[in-house]
């Protein structure tokens, strides 16, 4: 791809850059390094979240919440 043109990436790809992406200590700590690892060789930039924190929740009674990327 030709460095002039702007880029933008769309995806559903249900996985957090950090544990404070999550409101319970949870996750796999090696695939958040290597998404992070992913979007840096790319290039890519996170969108700010603006709003709230979190989007995405498994909707039980203490629920779990994440920011899903």
């Amino acid at each position: 791809m030709p460095d002039s043109m702007d880029w933008i990436v769309v995806g559903d790809f249900n996985l957090c850059l950090s544990p404070n992406d999550k409101n319970q200590p949870r996750g796999d700590h090696l695939d958040m390094y290597l998404f992070n690892d992913a979007i840096s060789s790319l290039g890519l930039v996170d969108i700010p979240l603006k709003g709230t924190r979190y989007t995405w929740s498994n909707n039980q009674h203490s629920p779990l919440l994440e920011r899903l990327d």
